[in-house]
C-alpha cells in the first residue's frame, strides 16, 4: 500500500462509522491512524497535478512579455527558471512521497469478530484490517 491510498482508505472507513459491535472500535482507531498520515501529507503542501498547473501559469504569467507563435516571451529567464526548477522538484517530491511504501500499522481485527452477513466486497473493503 502506497502513501496516496490513505486517502480512498479513509473514505473507505468512514462509510463504516455506523457499524455496530467490536469493529467500531477498529474502525474508529484506524481512522485516527490515516488522519495522522494525511495531516502530515498536507503540512507537506503536496502537489497534485492541477496544483503543478495552476502554480506553472502563474509563474509562466508573472515572468512573460506575451505570446509569439503559441509560445511564452520571457523576460527574466534566470528567475523563472529558477522558480520552475523549485516547482518541478516539489512536484517530483511529492510524487515520491505519494508513491512511498505507507508504514501505517493498521488495528487487526481477527475474521471471527467481523460483523454476520458481509458480502464479500464488503470484507475486500476493509481485507487491510483483518488479521
Amino acid at each position: 500500500m502506497k502513501n496516496k491510498d490513505i486517502f480512498e482508505i479513509r473514505k473507505t472507513l468512514e462509510e463504516w462509522i455506523d457499524v455496530k459491535g467490536e469493529i467500531s472500535y477498529y474502525i474508529l482507531k484506524n481512522i485516527e491512524l490515516c488522519n495522522v498520515l494525511i495531516n502530515t501529507l498536507n503540512n507537506l503542501k503536496v502537489l497534485d497535478s492541477f496544483d503543478y498547473e495552476l502554480q506553472k501559469s502563474k509563474i509562466l504569467k508573472k515572468y512573460s512579455n506575451g505570446i509569439i507563435n503559441n509560445e511564452y516571451i520571457i523576460n527574466d529567464t534566470e528567475n523563472f527558471n529558477k522558480e520552475m526548477d523549485e516547482l518541478d522538484y516539489n512536484f517530483i517530491k511529492t510524487s515520491e512521497i505519494l508513491n512511498n511504501e505507507c508504514n501505517i500499522k493498521f488495528y487487526k481485527i481477527k475474521k471471527e469478530q467481523l460483523p454476520k452477513n458481509l458480502s464479500a466486497n464488503e470484507i475486500k473493503n476493509i481485507s487491510f484490517m483483518i488479521e
